[in-house]
């Protein structure tokens, strides 16, 4: 099954060995390429093997938009799962992952499909299959797939979301957000966390449709996605308790003052984001195991065990600045007079000039100025 080979190249990423096509536009995302490949997800794609590694202890996935098949391929050679189903609907993804598979000599192991990825897992679902991990990477928003991913996990399954719906989630079109994903999101000094919380809302109440809580395990954002992973748990009291944390917040933009629970903001996940159990076992991992993977993924989950899990939201170093005037302190220097003055205070992944604390802005604004006037 040859592939023409000024349009494909052979490269190697973890532990596979995959054809990807050959990228003249450098612009993302790379639409004119014959079958969609982002080099630029080699992160995301490390940090998922780490992550699942910490997850699971067997099974089987499934990506159901696989393009090249990259994804199912190193999750299947590095990570406990065993085997998996690669599906796309087009023609070229098909010839390319099905070849990919062949590569990588696990034919046994992993079976290639072409068809509609909500056909496909509904047929899965009907035949009373139920699959371990399941990896959602469309081009845009993943609203149309997540109620069939969510049918087809089995209990305790991993479910794994790309959402390059950025634009409606930080608040460029707050109507489009509210349309799509059934929650109120305008611009906030803190959108990308927002982004997020907006997404695991939407995953969580489609799992509570299915009397199943999709636990948020860990939720980021890089330079144009948001990434979420969620564990399957069933029981209605599971989920009646989680749907008491997605409600509304109120911001003001000029002062910074956020209020939860009020507000027309939302609605919004307001509960962990990270669970730092799963995140410790994966350092763990990664120490042990997966130096391979390099010092960025490693550094990356170093951050978040580093960052303080609550409240949501953060407060942007510049934009107090602007509000408080006076001099600007550094970072780590703000952080530890919090800590001294009895808060919890830390850095966060969601934006580097962000502070995540339980201070009040009221009493941030004094311990600012006292700073300022040393």
């Amino acid at each position: 099954m040859a592939l023409k080979s000024e349009s494909f190249k052979l490269i190697e990423e973890g532990k596979a060995r995959v054809m990807v096509p050959v990228i003249k536009d450098e612009s993302f995302p790379p639409r004119r390429s014959p079958v969609f490949y982002n080099p630029a997800m080699k992160f995301d794609r490390d940090l998922s093997v780490c992550l699942l590694n910490s997850l699971l202890n067997g099974g089987e996935v499934l990506d159901p938009l696989c393009g090249t098949g990259i994804r199912g391929i190193r999750y299947v050679l590095e990570t406990p799962l065993e085997k998996g189903i690669l599906n796309d609907v087009s023609p070229m993804a098909f010839r390319v992952s099905r070849r990919n598979v062949e590569l990588n000599s696990l034919s046994e192991k992993l079976s290639v499909r072409r068809r509609d990825a909500n056909a496909l897992m509904h047929c899965i679902v009907e035949s009373g299959r139920r699959i371990d991990a399941v990896d959602v990477d469309p081009y845009g928003s993943p609203v149309k797939y997540i109620s069939s991913a969510t049918r087809v996990l089995r209990r305790r399954g991993i479910l794994m979301i790309t959402c390059t719906d950025t634009s409606s989630l930080m608040g460029t079109y707050p109507r489009v957000s509210l349309r799509r994903y059934s929650c109120w999101i305008p611009r906030t000094e803190f959108r990308e966390e927002l982004a997020c919380r907006a997404l695991v809302q939407f995953v969580i109440r489609e799992g509570a449709k299915q009397d199943v809580f999709l636990k948020p395990i860990f939720s980021y954002v890089g330079k144009h996605y948001l990434r979420a992973f969620f564990c399957l748990e069933s029981g209605a009291r599971k989920v009646d308790k989680a749907l008491k944390m997605v409600d509304f917040l109120d911001y003001d933009p000029k002062s910074g003052r956020t209020s939860l629970g009020e507000g027309r903001i939302g609605p919004i996940w307001l509960g962990p984001l990270f669970s730092k159990e799963h995140l410790k076992i994966a350092l763990d991992w990664i120490e042990s195991k997966g130096e391979y993977l390099g010092i960025k993924v490693k550094g990356f989950i170093k951050a978040a065990l580093l960052e303080e899990n609550d409240p949501p939201f953060y407060y942007d170093l510049h934009l107090l600045h602007s509000r408080f005037k006076g001099r600007c302190p550094a970072m780590g220097e703000l952080i530890e007079k919090l800590r001294e003055n009895g808060f919890r205070a830390s850095r966060t992944l969601f934006s580097p000039t962000g502070i995540r604390t339980d201070c009040e802005i009221d009493e941030l604004k004094r311990i600012w100025r006292a700073i300022s006037h040393r």
